[in-house]
């Protein structure tokens, strides 16, 4: 019988589908035989609208969601022991120790040597000589008040940019390109004919971008004065630049334009347009130099700034950078040498990870412990998660965050809640059968639940609600599909459906083919409340 279940799971769903409906139409066979036509009041059942869910059920393991077995790193004889097993211990707690005599002593010399090191190096900063002193906090001084002249001069050099940038879009290139819009709505068009579409449609464009770009620089002017923040005069200097690359463009587009062979205009009217864009570029190029100057100026004074404040720093150290640094380094090898014997000591301890309870203690005073020899488990004592191998017919239909009703031989009479969290995308073998591993959580904690019971799982792996029933023993099933017998008028016709969810209390899901009141014949015979 086992053989022949694990040859009926392996067969492809359409070949399980043939095999149960021939098993099907048997046993029907065999109830008419037996049971005979039946009466009138069991012949026919109506369609009804209710709720079906499909269920999986498995059986599987409560276990611990942390599980450690722990080692010393070390080897040497055991000192102590800190836990016992059944005791609960916390994260850190102190399990077993290995003798540490020797290396605390060494611990302590070194923690002296760190100590004595740094002595040394803060003599080595104690200080320079006042004259040096005075002279780097002059420059200091000098460095500061250059960098306050620069940031004070870029407001000047931002109107500048902004007036000769205006001049550039709104005087220079009045016109050739015509306003013909609002001032909440800019619009332009070109004051002469030219067969240079794109070329027209770009300039036009930047000329709006333009426009924009010159309100938003105004409003942003009018936020800032000389009183500013070196933050916010910094940040309109940088944005400066792109509000005067935006007139360049406009005017490299426009004279494009006039360069054009098909620009419908008299040769003086030309050549004072071109003079025109000339000027306005002229007065960009000024302005975006400007613009980069001052930037660069802020940029040298901030550096200068550190520079000297850093040779301050120096002079008032008193050593020369070689000595503090190699003493830094003496200090950092005392500190590391510390470390690395407080790292053996460590080695020698085995702490405990987790809160949980010791479940396995082999070590015994006075024992040698050899490093990597697992010596003591705990698991944790309330993240319990439960464990089932679910076969591969079955699997397709499971997801994360299925709700599951669960059962514990242990706890009679009681229904727990759960959902499934995990599902393994590989394989299990059991017996030659293809098994999935699934895990599940609790909805919420139970101190009844013990690592290592058996639990009964009924996983809801789909739900739906006010659908067409009819029990399973009134569908035929076969290579053709699913069908039923549909009372009409007197007499019944076979009519093709199209099944839904399987229910666990033998209701099928009916998706078309059927109305609700509709009566099929009850094929399997079974009589109502049996």
């Amino acid at each position: 019988m086992k053989h022949l279940f694990s040859w009926f799971l392996h067969l492809s769903r359409g070949a399980r589908i043939a095999v149960g409906a021939g098993a099907a139409i048997f046993l029907i066979v065999i109830v008419r035989v037996v049971v005979g036509g039946g009466t009138d009041a069991n012949r026919f059942i109506a369609v009804t609208r209710g709720s079906v869910q499909q269920i999986v059920s498995v059986t599987g393991r409560v276990k611990a969601t942390q599980d450690v077995e722990l080692a010393f790193q070390g080897t040497g004889r055991v000192a102590q022991v800190g836990a016992r097993v059944g005791d609960r211990v916390v994260p850190g707690q102190i399990l077993a120790s290995l003798d540490n005599a020797e290396l605390n002593a060494q611990l302590r010399d070194a923690q002296a040597n760190v100590l004595a090191q740094q002595a040394k190096l803060q003599e080595l900063e104690g200080g320079g000589r006042a004259e040096e002193i005075a002279i780097k906090e002059s420059e200091l001084r000098k460095a500061q008040q250059d960098l306050e002249n620069a940031y004070a001069n870029v407001y000047d050099v931002l109107l500048d940019a902004y007036t000769k940038t205006d001049n550039a879009v709104r005087i220079q290139t009045a016109q050739i390109l015509l306003s013909v819009g609002s001032e909440t709505v800019p619009q332009y068009q070109l004051a002469f004919t030219c067969a240079c579409d794109q070329l027209q449609r770009d300039a036009l464009s930047k000329r709006v971008s333009a426009e924009v770009a010159l309100h938003r620089w105004q409003q942003e002017l009018n936020g800032i004065s000389l009183s500013s923040s070196p933050e916010m005069l910094m940040k309109a200097l940088r944005n400066a630049r792109g509000y005067t690359q935006t007139a360049k463009e406009l005017l490299a587009l426009t004279q494009g334009i006039l360069d054009n062979s098909s620009v419908q205009v008299d040769s003086d009217t030309l050549q004072t347009y071109r003079t025109n864009v000339n000027t306005g570029r002229a007065n960009i190029v000024a302005a975006q130099t400007a613009v980069n100057t001052q930037d660069q100026l802020v940029a040298t004074n901030i550096l200068t700034v550190e520079r000297v404040t850093g040779e301050l720093a120096l002079t008032k150290a008193g050593s020369t950078p070689e000595q503090v640094t190699a003493q830094r380094a003496v200090v950092l090898s005392a500190e590391a040498q510390a470390q690395r014997i407080q790292a053996q000591i460590a080695k020698n301890i085995i702490r405990s990870p987790l809160k949980g309870i010791v479940t396995r203690q082999d070590a015994k005073v006075g024992q040698t412990a050899t490093s990597g020899q697992a010596l003591v488990a705990v698991i944790s004592d309330q993240d319990l998660e439960i464990e089932a191998n679910v076969p591969e017919v079955d699997i397709g239909r499971l997801a994360i965050g299925n709700p599951v009703r669960m059962t514990v031989d242990a706890l009679p009479g009681q229904t727990l809640a759960a959902r499934v969290t995990f599902i393994d995308p590989a394989e299990t073998v059991i017996d030659g059968v293809v098994n999935f591993k699934v895990t599940v959580l609790l909805d919420a904690p139970n101190t009844g639940l013990k690592s290592g019971l058996t639990v009964n799982l009924d996983i809801e792996s789909a739900r739906r609600e006010g659908v067409l029933l009819l029990p399973q023993f009134t569908i035929i099933e076969d290579d053709r599909g699913a069908f039923v017998k549909k009372l009409v008028g007197d007499a019944t016709m076979e009519a093709s459906v199209v099944l839904g969810l399987r229910g666990q209390d033998g209701t099928v899901e009916i998706v078309s083919g059927l109305s609700e009141g509709d009566r099929v014949e009850n094929i399997g015979i079974k009589r109502n409340g049996n």
